[in-house]
């Protein structure tokens, strides 16, 4: 059985590949599959902060309670992801009925959005992660 961090990894990975999709549609202008994409990268992105919500921090706060250095940087992700998700899950709602003449301005807020969540990945799996394998030992 895969750990929640193995879990959470392949995520990672599988939203990079649906990133890989959108950025096509992107660049040819396919308005359609570029809405399609959105949609379910979204779809991955609520499955992904819904595990992370319901079993990762939960689990991980827990067990570095008593542990004042690695408790802290804990809770200060957690934190951080409530803000990220609120601003990114609000960009695909802002995006979800995206016309053709509103390429140009979608592209923009999509590459900083795209540059908020590619940092919140990377920090994951060089910070958190191996916080988690340490301190349960997988």
């Amino acid at each position: 059985m895969k750990s929640v961090v193995e879990i959470l990894e392949a995520q990672h990975r599988a939203l990079e590949r649906e990133v890989g999709t959108l950025e096509g549609a992107l660049s040819g202008g396919r308005t359609d599959e570029l809405k399609a994409a959105l949609g379910r990268l979204e779809a991955m992105l609520i499955a992904h902060f819904e595990l992370e919500q319901s079993q990762f921090y939960p689990a991980l706060l827990e067990r570095t309670l008593g542990q004042a250095q690695l408790h802290q940087t804990v809770t200060l992700f957690h934190a951080n992801l409530g803000r990220i998700a609120e601003g990114v899950l609000g960009f695909f709602e802002k995006w979800a009925a995206l016309r053709p003449e509103q390429l140009t301005a979608f592209q923009t807020e999509w590459r900083s959005t795209l540059q908020l969540l590619s940092r919140r990945l990377r920090d994951e799996e060089k910070a958190l992660h191996p916080l988690h394998r340490r301190v349960f030992g997988a």
